[in-house]
């Protein structure tokens, strides 16, 4: 079984932010492990963008859009 969990928000080193007073964790859960399942359409993006992972953190929602449609296809 894997487990990916993310948090709702980037607070990092202030996570009692008053600006972000609720926390919220997303969970999704799998028989297989997905990393390995998506790593072939995910070595080509990172490339093309010049990073190690994808995160929107790093990214920002700019050049996150210019990828959008391939990762929900």
């Amino acid at each position: 079984m894997f487990l990916y969990v993310d948090e709702s928000g980037h607070t990092g080193s202030e996570l009692f932010d008053a600006n972000q007073p609720i926390l919220y964790y997303g969970v999704t859960s799998s028989d297989v492990n997905l990393d390995v399942l998506a790593e072939e359409r995910l070595v080509p993006l990172r490339k093309r963008l010049g990073v190690d992972r994808l995160h929107a953190a790093q990214l920002g929602v700019g050049r996150l859009v210019t990828i959008a449609d391939e990762l929900v296809s």
